[in-house]
């Protein structure tokens, strides 16, 4: 290997590499260097002296150091000894697991996960029964308003045709009006007279103007009036009071009805139009309703909390003090 060999541009590169060449077998070709094997072998040697070049790497050279075998093997130790202290961790868990498995009676893993599955069946049932229930109480609602609704609906239309009744007038209203004529024409007389008494500046007696005007003040005041019934309703949920209230507001709105037609001393043909038993029905269904819905929320019904906050400022009371707990 008597071989010229030129100076590499690559100082660095050319003096850690032995130029050493090997000949290739004659059955070799130029195809089986790769491209950059070959650029290097056109450049350490004529390419006209030679047909196939094998360039030989010294254990010296800066890429194929003896560093990286030392840091391969420290790796290697490295996973060796996680790889232990991952198999020794596992087998403490294993142990810890089958000494509490042990201690509780000897329930196996599988044991476990059995009643897990079994208490999440029975959450997930609990939890579509409490839905159900819910979905329930959210229809009784809206047929309790229903019915709420029709019953004030109801006296509403009473009240309007109580107020037709009146409308014309009846004899008490005709024998009003006489007496208040009579007593205009005596005043008049009495003015033209010499002893001149007290007078009286008030207009004088419309029948029609007077009828008419009673029966539009009625016709308002049952038209602002009816509404705030339903607004004691309109609350999610609820409460005690807002059934209450009501339940109030219609026995007042029926009770004032009856009241304006006897005062005016007509007769009520629609005295058995208001269905009481409908009312105190509803009443009791909506209690229940109530009920209920505090009962699945866990609150505390507004009666139950009275009771308690009376016992406690009896008990205030039997102490010597003077302390008003309840809820204004």
């Amino acid at each position: 290997l008597n071989a010229i060999v030129r100076p590499s541009p690559w100082p660095a590169m050319s003096a850690t590499i032995t130029r050493r060449l090997v000949r290739a077998p004659p059955t070799a070709s130029a195809a089986t260097l790769t491209p950059w094997r070959q650029d290097m072998c056109n450049v350490l040697l004529p390419g006209s002296s030679r047909k196939c070049l094998v360039l030989v790497r010294q254990q010296n050279a800066p890429w194929f150091s003896s560093l990286s075998e030392e840091a391969s093997s420290s790796r290697a130790a490295a996973r060796r000894e996680r790889a232990d202290t991952m198999a020794a961790k596992r087998a403490q868990l294993e142990a810890l697991l089958r000494s509490n498995g042990s201690e509780s009676g000897g329930g196996s893993e599988v044991q476990h996960n059995e009643g897990s599955q079994e208490a999440m069946k029975a959450k997930a049932e609990k939890r579509e029964l409490d839905e159900e229930a819910e979905h329930r109480r959210s229809e009784e609602r809206i047929r309790l308003l229903d019915e709420a609704g029709f019953i004030v609906r109801s006296l509403y239309r009473t009240c309007l045709r109580s107020v037709r009744v009146i409308r014309p007038g009846n004899e008490r209203d005709e024998a009003d009006f006489r007496e208040r004529e009579e007593k205009q024409k005596r005043e008049m007389e009495e003015v033209f007279t010499d002893d001149i008494g007290s007078f009286s500046f008030a207009p004088p007696v419309n029948r029609e103007n007077e009828l008419r005007s009673r029966a539009e003040y009625y016709t308002e005041q049952i038209r602002e009036g009816f509404g705030q019934e339903m607004d004691r309703l309109e609350y999610d949920p609820w409460r005690e009071d807002d059934v209450d209230q009501f339940v109030h507001l219609v026995r007042h709105g029926e009770d004032q009805r009856r009241y304006i037609l006897s005062d005016y001393q007509f007769e009520d043909p629609y005295a058995d139009v208001f269905d009481r038993k409908r009312l105190e029905a509803l009443k009791e269904q909506a209690e229940k309703l109530i009920h209920d819905e505090y009962e699945a929320r866990g609150w505390i019904l507004q009666s139950e909390r009275k009771k308690n906050i009376e016992s406690v400022h009896d008990t205030c009371e039997v102490f010597g003090e003077d302390i008003d707990f309840r809820i204004k």
